[in-house]
């Protein structure tokens, strides 16, 4: 599963995170885990049942990671974050035309 389909299926639902990278560019999305708060992270090689409950009781029990994930999750609602990110991957890869660029071009 793609990073921004990881990204995207817990963030805009305002629910915090446990990330435990795996494989390619998994870290980067740990990283910005860890850097807006939103959940805790942990390395698959510290990963054990006792460290994977105390990352839950955490991430359940304190504010800071449900808040912040809340508040991401506004953000993203505000701003139409979703179909903006979808629209731009499709654009990417050249599955859809964008109106704006081709007004643009016409005038």
């Amino acid at each position: 599963m793609p990073r921004w389909e990881q990204f995207r299926l817990a963030t805009p639902q305002g629910v915090p995170q446990i990330a435990i990278p795996v494989t390619h560019d998994q870290p980067g999305v740990t990283a910005r885990i860890a850097d807006k708060k939103t959940g805790k992270t942990t390395s698959l090689d510290g990963l054990d049942a006792s460290n994977l409950s105390g990352l839950l009781d955490e991430v359940f029990y304190n504010p800071i990671y449900r808040d912040n994930s809340r508040s991401i999750q506004k953000a993203i609602a505000k701003k139409n974050g979703l179909s903006v990110a979808a629209d731009l991957l499709e654009q990417a890869f050249g599955l859809t035309h964008n109106p704006i660029y081709e007004a643009a071009s016409e005038a």
